[in-house]
């Protein structure tokens, strides 16, 4: 295979993973909202003094309708399959940027004349371990892109190793600011239900026990979205891997490396990477 469509390919795998990592981040904020609205309908259903029979009956029928869609949406749209195919598409997309950037460099095993046997073989194993999805990277779009220029390691130090390093920096702060967020949202919610159930024992008279349940509900779920998505492990991965990544490009100097030196650098630098990458499909991958 050459350069170019392994290129190609890599893209097609891209765009199938942003494609599946957008429709489950929807599905998720779907998900949510239906838990939420479901135990504010179940809550309203039963405050009688607020709102005829007719009302309170048609509420507790919307409340159980709605959570009854959210146990679908669980069960069909974030159930552990669609989890794992998202994650196999990046894993396929990250296996094959690496493989064409090393066969760029030029650096074993793509140094000799049998280059190309050895980025197809590469790109027969992506497609051998990735198989349930070869029929949808096969209809996928993405932005078409050029092959990068690379002919060189000193390129590559440039386009590879430095980019992928401000990338994952700056990623760093995107994850940390989401945990935050849902972190607060989820203990407000907490809190919420504890003084209400603090007033409810006060107060005479009072029936809070309802909306004490439903700021559960909503802690609840909000605990299980921080779980699904873990923004928290995944910055602390990046961080360690921008650190491992400082250190090998402060030791390297393209203009007086070797051709071993070069080697041993690009293959450090993917190590670092590819270690990355399996750390976020582990942090990602449903548990069996």
């Amino acid at each position: 295979m050459s350069v170019e469509n392994a290129w190609n390919r890599q893209r097609l795998w891209s765009g199938l993973a942003d494609a599946k990592a957008a429709e489950l981040a929807a599905w998720r904020r779907r998900n949510l909202a239906l838990v939420v609205v479901g135990a504010a309908c179940g809550a309203l259903a039963i405050q009688e003094q607020w709102f005829p029979r007719t009302a309170t009956t048609v509420l507790g029928i919307v409340g159980a309708v709605v959570l009854a869609l959210a146990a679908v949406v669980q069960s069909t749209r974030l159930n552990s399959q669609r989890v794992r195919d998202r994650v196999t598409a990046r894993a396929a997309s990250e296996t094959t940027k690496s493989a064409v950037y090393r066969y760029l460099a030029g650096v074993p095993p793509y140094e000799g004349s049998d280059r190309d046997d050895a980025l197809d073989a590469v790109m027969a194993d992506v497609t051998q371990k990735a198989s349930g999805l070869a029929g949808e990277v096969t209809l996928a779009t993405s932005e078409p892109r050029p092959v990068p220029s690379i002919s060189g390691v000193a390129d590559y130090v440039t386009q590879r190793a430095q980019e992928q390093r401000s990338f994952h920096a700056n990623r760093i702060a995107y994850h940390q600011r989401l945990e935050s967020r849902w972190r607060f949202a989820q203990s407000a919610a907490t809190v919420a239900a504890a003084v209400l159930s603090a007033v409810g024992g006060v107060l005479e008279g009072s029936d809070l026990s309802a909306w004490v349940g439903v700021a559960t509900t909503v802690a609840a779920a909000l605990a299980a979205h921080l779980a699904s998505v873990q923004h928290g492990r995944i910055a602390a991965s990046y961080g360690i891997t921008v650190d491992d990544l400082d250190r090998l490009l402060d030791r390297f100097d393209a203009a007086t490396a070797s051709d071993a030196d070069a080697a041993e650098f690009v293959a450090r630098i993917e190590a670092v990477l590819a270690k990355q990458n399996d750390s976020w499909v582990a942090t990602l991958a449903p548990q069996s």
